[in-house]
């Protein structure tokens, strides 16, 4: 068993890395920390605060679901964590998942490292975790809250929580080509929030700890199916091992879909490939990986949701918004019959942008 050494300061200042074991057990080693100052809110300012010292290291608000993501990975269903024993002992899996603090500007998503460590980058986390947020609550209040009311017009109408979710949107995406610390925690974030943004903010965290769930089965898969001790013959094969690790991922998380986080997986699934998408200004996923928008329509699909399911509308907005980013534009239909025909009619118009710029 791993020896914990206890957490200080000091080692903080000396950038060494820490490894924390929660209450329940679970590991994560933190890498590195530099200039690492940590700031006491106040909890008169902030009704939640999710902040614990002893436990949450790193330097943006989404620190706090570190463990929370890690233990819905193990605990995907009840035998999976032999799986990742036998993975550890007989094929030098890592027994840890390395959070890395780096201040820098996103430069990985995630991956599993030659040495078989499956690693997660806290600048992307926060990426997703903003990804995640703006893309429920612009699709709840810009769209689907008006289309049931019968108000929508075509055009999304701006109000607060909208106003906040297209600010936390262009600070995620400012993380694509700059660092920058965390702007204002008067903003909605997982770690300090009042009642008032409870619902959306606890929504946001279940579907980015689905999404962080996926991502990590994805890396897992890798492992598992021995990609990192083989080289693809090919770009298409490359891309083919890719596609092998979602299908994994998505048939692993699938397990849970028929039980009271079903929804919250699908959403996540699809928020998680959204961010992807975000990710990327041509949606060509390169040499190694498949166009980021082919990925999510064909996890979508396999979901075999019905028509009018929201996952189908927020999915949209992943391209909505893409396109308010990259400056591309893509209107939204004034009357539609639900919200799988916006996203195959949306689908169409990126096809349409991919082909002719």
């Amino acid at each position: 068993m791993r020896t914990i050494r206890a957490i200080s300061f000091h080692d903080i200042e000396q950038n060494r890395p820490l490894i924390i074991v929660s209450p329940n057990g679970i590991k994560l080693l933190f890498l590195p920390l530099k200039n690492y100052l940590i700031i006491i809110m106040s909890n008169e300012a902030y009704e939640i605060d999710q902040y614990n010292a002893d436990n949450h290291m790193g330097k943006l608000p989404v620190r706090v679901l570190s463990f929370t993501y890690v233990e819905w990975f193990l605990k995907i269903y009840p035998s999976f964590i032999e799986e990742f024993e036998t993975e550890v002992q007989l094929f030098a899996l890592k027994d840890y998942i390395t959070y890395t603090i780096d201040e820098k500007k996103i430069e990985s998503v995630a991956e599993l490292t030659p040495n078989k460590n499956i690693t997660i980058f806290e600048t992307y986390n926060q990426f997703l975790w903003n990804i995640n947020y703006s893309l429920i609550v612009v699709y709840d209040e810009g769209f689907h809250k008006p289309s049931i009311n019968k108000t929508f017009q075509g055009n999304i109408i701006p109000n607060n929580l909208i106003d906040e979710a297209i600010t936390l949107f262009f600070y995620a995406m400012s993380l694509i080509s700059e660092y920058s610390k965390w702007p204002n925690y008067n903003l909605p974030n997982p770690e300090k929030y009042s009642h008032k943004r409870k619902q959306y903010i606890e929504n946001c965290n279940g579907s980015f700890v689905a999404s962080m769930t996926f991502i990590l089965l994805h890396e897992f898969a890798h492992q598992y199916y021995g990609h990192i001790d083989s080289y693809p013959k090919s770009n298409n094969e490359s891309k083919q091992l890719e596609l092998d690790a979602d299908d994994f991922a998505f048939d692993y998380m699938s397990k849970q879909f028929a039980g009271p986080k079903g929804k919250t997986m699908q959403l996540g699934i699809i928020t998680g490939l959204a961010s992807l998408v975000l990710l990327d200004s041509s949606l060509r996923g390169g040499s190694e990986h498949p166009d980021p928008d082919f990925r999510l329509k064909r996890m979508i699909e396999k979901m075999e949701l019905s028509d009018i399911d929201n996952i189908w509308g927020i999915a949209s907005f992943a391209f909505i918004l893409w396109g308010k980013y990259y400056s591309k534009v893509i209107s939204l239909p004034k009357i539609l019959e639900d919200s799988k025909t916006l996203f195959y009619k949306i689908i169409d118009k990126m096809s349409f942008l991919k082909l002719n710029g």
